[in-house]
């Protein structure tokens, strides 16, 4: 081949280069093969349709002081249909092989292979370091079992939509330092299951007057479901990732 050829050639490449950057097409590509896959954002605009009020009725309680995320994850195992015996085993192997922080459900978890099975939710805006661990040490498939929030009306919504669907879901409130079973929502209030009230129920359902669930009122259930409190690295226990926290088991 000729200077004249191979310069030609040279140039083509280089021009078509350019063209596909001005286009776009190479920063996106670079952006999909190298980019984090963190999860699926749902976007601001997506509604979710629910009743106005709902309560799961049957609901699990497990209480443990001063272990409200031990306890919440050992009620989603309960709900899973977990025995007794299984529960007291999950328990054990928590306490036996753990840190002594939040991520350690995932202990319990995977003991009955229901790892794949966990899907979390937070806001967009996470902190790095934290969604970093629960996507390389917790989780099998960061990008299927994470959902990400616009903001917090779309966040409210989805878990809405949780409960009326009669699925138990975690949450994360005071401010990231207390995790506790949303079991019903109506036009003032979320119900929770909360192992910090010893083993105790404040407020009593007409609508399942089988259950007594603690309530919270919706705008101190809406400024507290943050993380911006939560205690940082102590001892080894790593933060959730963000905002709105949701964890929960699918079928």
């Amino acid at each position: 081949m000729s200077k004249l050829k191979i310069f030609i050639a040279i140039f083509v490449v280089i021009a078509l280069g350019f063209g596909f950057y001005k286009s776009g097409l190479i920063s996106k590509i670079a952006k999909k093969d190298t980019g984090k896959k963190i999860g699926t954002l749902i976007s601001g605009d997506k509604k979710f349709s629910f009743p106005s009020t709902y309560h799961i009725k049957s609901v699990p309680y497990y209480g443990e002081k001063n272990w409200c995320w031990g306890s919440s994850a050992l009620m989603l195992l309960m709900d899973a249909g977990l025995t007794d015996e299984e529960i007291q085993n999950a328990r054990a192997v928590i306490k036996n092989e753990g840190r002594g922080g939040p991520p350690d459900m995932f202990i319990g978890f995977q003991e009955y292979g229901l790892v794949d099975n966990v899907r979390i939710a937070y806001s967009k805006n996470y902190v790095e370091e934290y969604a970093d661990f629960y996507n390389s040490q917790l989780l099998v498939s960061p990008e299927k079992q994470t959902i990400l929030f616009d903001n917090q009306e779309q966040a409210f919504d989805y878990l809405k939509k949780l409960i009326s669907s009669d699925v138990l879901a975690m949450i994360v409130v005071h401010n990231g330092n207390h995790f506790v079973i949303a079991t019903g929502y109506d036009d003032n209030y979320v119900y929770t299951n909360d192992p910090g009230w010893d083993n105790g129920y404040e407020y009593k359902i007409d609508a399942a007057p089988d259950l007594k669930q603690r309530r919270i009122a919706i705008d101190d259930f809406l400024k507290e479901w943050s993380i911006s409190g939560q205690e940082k690295e102590i001892g080894g226990k790593i933060g959730f990732p963000g905002d709105y926290g949701i964890i929960w088991l699918v079928e």
